[in-house]
């Protein structure tokens, strides 16, 4: 459930924690001891990359927990830094002035604890009696290993698909179940539908993506995954027989029934998002945002949202976001108050009222979303993707530039320069070779 008061000096946390860390540091025993008389005022710096159209919100959560830790002696204040945000942290870290808290993706975080920037929270955790996956369990794996915890998932977002309702109506066809292990809407129904819903004739197309990186997750419904391990990867399985299948799906989408909009066509356009607003294609991707935010100015027609297509499977991604506090933070235990409270505590649920959806399974979503009653199967359809999905940094063996090899072959494909057999392959090799220059063995 949400934390609906400010949570001061004594109060529960999750995991029966008393947070008190004010006056007591989590993990403590005599150390931390005294009154809140006599404690020395604490300032938290929070630093994020967030887009700006998020600040009010953050700026919202950011004086609901000054307020409620006024006796506590705690303040945070919050530093945006919205351009060269892992550059900055870092040189600031090696000149001896970081930030208390970070915000990060996985990738850059566990970059940033493998070089001793980022401190193991595995003591609080411990202390506080706080049960870990009461997170998303996908959403918090990547940041954990080496059994430790580098940081608390706060949000987590995937992809599922947006329907232009009055669309699939007007040309007769079926609209796809509401639930994750509905029947139908599989692979073949997909194109069957776009088929119908096309016009190509008129430069309009039934599906436009939002680029490769997400794109070639749709390899996953049948049957494909990056890595030869879901927790501790150490090669590549980009060249499986499942992914060469997924990857020739998707070119097929483009090339072979050209009901899939060219790769840079939304750019033209202002983006998918504006396209699927004005009308402009009847299927795109949706997120938690959409439905709570992104999809509300929507007159003009009916719109829903659907599962990915069934190959093999349906297989959503994960991707998570999450706040870690620094190594060289002067206040663990304060900095460790801030870091629940914004993970999973009121602070948190302030903030994923707009975004991406809380990654602690405890808050009441509904309370937070703010949706109205006939859209909460929406997040229960979102809840159980992100639930039962895969992220696709699981853990520090995966670099970014191994995301970039997979979509330089996925782009290559789709401008039809190789085939899926050869886009699989020298993904493959890739990502392999970085995994030797990195000093990873294979396994």
């Amino acid at each position: 459930m949400i934390l609906r008061r400010a949570l001061g000096a004594g109060a529960l946390l999750p995991g029966g924690a008393l947070l008190g860390a004010a006056c007591r540091p989590a993990g403590s025993g005599s150390e931390g001891a005294g009154t809140k008389q006599d404690k020395v005022p604490v300032t938290i710096r929070l630093k994020t990359w967030t887009n700006v159209i998020n600040l009010p919100t953050w700026e919202k959560a950011l004086k609901q927990f000054n307020d409620s830790h006024v006796t506590d002696k705690i303040t945070v204040v919050l530093e945006h830094q919205p351009t060269d945000y892992d550059a900055k942290v870092t040189a600031e870290f090696a000149g001896g002035n970081p930030p208390d808290i970070i915000y990060q993706s996985p990738a850059p975080l566990q970059a940033m604890a493998l070089k001793g920037m980022v401190k193991d929270h595995s003591p609080e955790i411990k202390a506080d009696k706080f049960t870990i996956n009461d997170i998303n369990p996908p959403a918090q794996l990547p940041y954990i290993w080496d059994n430790k915890v580098w940081a608390l998932a706060c949000w987590n977002d995937t992809r599922i698909l947006s329907i232009n309702k009055s669309a699939f109506k007007a040309a007769g066809v079926t609209l796809p179940p509401e639930t994750l292990d509905g029947p139908g809407w599989t692979v073949n129904d997909f194109v069957a539908a776009a088929r119908k819903l096309n016009d190509v004739a008129n430069n309009k197309f039934a599906f436009v993506h939002e680029g490769v990186g997400s794109l070639k997750r749709f390899a996953w419904q049948f049957g494909a995954y990056y890595w030869n391990d879901e927790k501790v990867p150490t090669r590549s399985a980009f060249a499986s027989s499942e992914n060469v299948t997924g990857l020739q799906w998707v070119r097929d989408l483009q090339h072979g029934h050209r009901v899939m909009a060219p790769r840079t066509f939304a750019g033209d356009y202002g983006g998918w998002e504006k396209m699927f607003i004005t009308g402009m294609m009847p299927i795109t991707y949706a997120a938690y945002k959409h439905v709570t935010v992104g999809w509300q100015e929507i007159k003009d027609f009916e719109w829903t949202v659907a599962p990915m297509p069934k190959g093999k499977t349906r297989l959503h991604h994960v991707s998570p976001q999450a706040f870690a506090a620094m190594s060289s933070t002067k206040h663990p235990a304060e900095a460790w108050t801030v870091v629940k409270d914004y993970s999973v505590g009121e602070a948190n649920a302030i903030m994923a009222s707009v975004s991406s959806m809380p990654s602690y399974k405890k808050t009441d979503v509904y309370k937070v979303a703010n949706i109205s009653q006939d859209k909460r199967w929406m997040i229960k359809l979102l809840q159980d993707a992100m639930n039962s999905g895969k992220p696709e940094v699981p853990h520090p063996n995966v670099k970014n530039e191994m995301l970039q090899a997979m979509d330089a072959a996925t782009t290559d494909l789709l401008d039809d320069k190789i085939s899926a057999q050869e886009a699989a392959k020298t993904g493959a090799d890739r990502v392999n070779a970085l995994f030797d220059q990195f000093g990873i063995a294979p396994k």
